[in-house]
C-alpha cells in the first residue's frame, strides 16, 4: 500500500488469498479510539480484530496526550479484565522515550499493574533461559 497498491487484487497478489483476504478485514475495522476512553465498557463489545487495533491506536493516543494519559486508564482497565496480552501489546507500542512516564502514571494509578507485568517477563525470561 506504501508503494500505491491498493486494490485488492494487488495485495491479494503480493501476500496470498487467505493473508489478503484477513488484511482487508482488518482495514474494515472501525475503532473510535476516543468514544472507547469515554466509554471503557464498550471494549467488551469489540470484535476480534477491533480488540487488537484498539491496543494499537491506545498506544499512539497515549503518545500524544502525555498531560492526561490517565483519562485512558479505565480503559486498560477494562482491556485487563480480559487479557493482560492487550496491556502488554499497548505499552510495547508506545513510543519509547513515552514509556517510562507511562508506567510510572500507570502503576501510580494501580500498582498491581506492575507484578502483572513483572510476572510475565519472568515468565518468558524462564521460557528463554531454559
Amino acid at each position: 500500500m506504501h508503494e500505491g497498491f491498493t486494490s485488492s487484487d494487488d495485495i491479494r497478489g503480493f501476500i496470498g488469498q487467505e493473508v489478503g483476504a484477513k488484511f482487508e478485514a482488518f482495514l474494515k475495522t472501525n475503532v473510535d479510539i476516543e468514544d472507547l476512553i469515554r466509554n471503557p465498557h464498550r471494549f467488551r463489545e469489540l470484535e476480534f480484530d477491533a480488540k487488537y487495533m484498539a491496543t494499537f491506536m491506545l498506544a499512539s493516543w497515549i503518545s500524544k496526550h502525555r498531560k492526561t494519559m490517565s483519562k485512558c486508564f479505565p480503559l486498560i482497565d477494562q482491556m485487563c479484565q480480559e487479557k493482560h496480552e492487550y496491556l502488554v501489546l499497548t505499552a510495547m507500542s508506545i513510543k519509547w522515550r513515552h514509556l517510562v512516564q507511562f508506567f510510572h502514571e500507570l502503576f501510580a494509578y494501580q500498582p498491581e499493574y506492575k507484578k502483572v507485568l513483572h510476572d510475565i517477563a519472568v515468565g518468558i525470561r524462564k521460557e528463554i533461559s531454559a
